[in-house]
């Protein structure tokens, strides 16, 4: 457990895996144990089974559950009624199975990364499962404390994507842009982050198919970096000129503001299967210009804004503004108060 002090607030934590029957107990084949025993009587084994959880809870005015899995499961069906319950979405929930088996009547509050995460997350709980629920956004923490560097000639025509092997980050939209440029220049592109999983679904191999064919145009030879995981973003994206944020759908993609914190221009798709809930449009509202529908847009759009120092400058003061540490921590604070 950690003991955090801000403000007026005091944050002490638990890593729910730590409770290692309640993480077995919190699936879907397990739920009727929680239907057919009082949740007084499930405390009482908790205390029994996990007391400097149970003394944590006791002392807690809010138990604020990060990521609404396993966790917000178990909580929401044998928290005591007078604790306070405020549980946090991702896109990752948005997308599974959880958030169904949550018991949401019992839950105060619903945060969100994301609008658009929040419509979605309401369209698939409709028939009253939410009827008068709170809800609000807290973004992710953005650290923008790395300076704006120089690019070398090199690269200042250097596309970057963090994170890319999977067909919804859809590298092959990348590729395609970075074929329409080398047409009447010597660009490049870097491909940061992790390999196809061998283990892939049929779809994921026979996209995995065609992208080794589009890699192999001569076009793009030699002209494609694959490197590993870096645990230094910043670092990374601090040596190229563009972030690309080619998926089909997204939460926040995080790896678009750590582009725009060391001064990358970024390229953001309008994610398409979140754009009717506002998507990309509504989380970069504030880099609209930035936003693309196809690889000939996005081309387009790197054209015409060609990377400099000045423009880094601007990005990172721009960006800042609005996804800086201040108005998260400003908008946390808000979500905290109750009625």
């Amino acid at each position: 457990m950690e003991h955090t002090e801000a403000s007026e607030f005091v944050f002490r934590t638990l890593d729910f895996q730590s409770l290692t029957f309640a993480e077995k107990s919190a699936k879907p084949e397990g739920l009727f144990f929680f239907s057919e025993v009082a949740a007084a009587q499930v405390w009482k084994a908790v205390r029994k089974a996990a007391p400097d959880a149970a003394r944590l809870v006791d002392w807690a005015d809010v138990i604020f559950v990060e990521w609404a899995n396993q966790p917000a499961v178990f909580f929401s069906s044998v928290l005591p009624a007078h604790k306070r319950l405020i549980v946090r979405l991702h896109s990752y929930e948005a997308f599974a199975n959880w958030h169904y088996f949550v018991n949401w009547a019992r839950v105060d509050k619903a945060l969100f990364v994301a609008d658009h995460i929040r419509q979605l997350f309401l369209a698939q709980n409709r028939l009253g499962r939410v009827s008068g629920l709170q809800s609000g956004i807290v973004a992710n923490r953005h650290d923008f404390s790395a300076p704006v560097a120089k690019r070398n000639p090199e690269g200042k025509r250097t596309l970057c994507m963090l994170g890319w092997a999977t067909a919804n980050k859809d590298p092959i939209f990348a590729l395609q842009i970075l074929k329409i440029l080398r047409s009447d220049g010597d660009w490049r592109l870097q491909l940061v982050g992790g390999s196809w999983r061998e283990t892939a679904a049929d779809f994921e191999a026979e996209y995995r198919v065609r992208f080794n064919a589009l890699l192999a145009d001569p076009a793009l030879a030699g002209a494609i970096d694959i490197l590993p995981h870096t645990d230094q973003p910043h670092a990374a994206l601090s040596e190229v000129g563009y972030v690309l944020s080619c998926s089909h759908r997204e939460g926040t993609h995080e790896a678009v503001v750590e582009g725009l914190s060391v001064g990358c221009v970024p390229i953001i798709r309008n994610w398409p299967m979140v754009a009717q809930y506002g998507g990309a449009r509504g989380q970069f509202a504030d880099f609209e210009e930035f936003i693309v529908s196809t690889p000939e847009e996005a081309a387009e759009k790197i054209r015409a804004t060609p990377w400099t120092l000045r423009r880094a400058a601007d990005l990172h003061r721009r960006a800042n503004a609005a996804y800086g540490i201040e108005r998260t921590k400003a908008a946390l604070k808000e979500a905290l108060r109750l009625p």
